[in-house]
């Protein structure tokens, strides 16, 4: 176990004092589990933030979510697809616990951006070109 300079405390194998693979609990009680690389989660892991109930599980990158992942939203929201640097880009699925809502398609910058469809709880389905969140056509 090692208190790192962010006063989190490390349990893990490490070398040379560079966390490779453990688990990190940080001073507000939010914790990773998984891979890492130059002191940042880095490769698949799980991190969970105790403030907001959210929880993400997958590809890292530079400490970020990068790449294909989950993040289950503390108020039960859910998103399953592609990340860059922390934002939903790439191909993903965002499922509306407040309303049943399900949008699958493509997002930019966390909006929804691209050809993707919006399925209600209740109607019919909307398909058609997203710009930053808004439906054109």
């Amino acid at each position: 176990m090692v208190t790192t300079a962010s006063k989190s405390i490390f349990t893990g194998t490490s070398e040379h004092n560079e966390k490779l693979c453990g688990t990190s609990v940080y001073p507000v009680d939010n914790k990773y589990v998984g891979s890492w690389q130059n002191g940042k989660p880095h490769g698949l892991g799980k991190f969970s933030f105790k403030s907001t109930g959210d929880v993400y599980e997958g590809d890292h990158k530079n400490g970020a979510p990068h790449g294909q992942g989950q993040k289950n939203y503390g108020n039960g929201d859910v998103y399953v697809g592609e990340w860059l640097y922390d934002k939903r880009n790439g191909h993903g699925t965002f499922t509306c616990a407040a309303d049943g809502g399900v949008y699958s398609g493509q997002w930019k910058d966390d909006k929804m951006h691209g050809e993707g469809s919006l399925k209600p709880k209740k109607g019919r389905a909307v398909k058609g070109v997203w710009e930053e969140g808004v439906l054109q056509k």
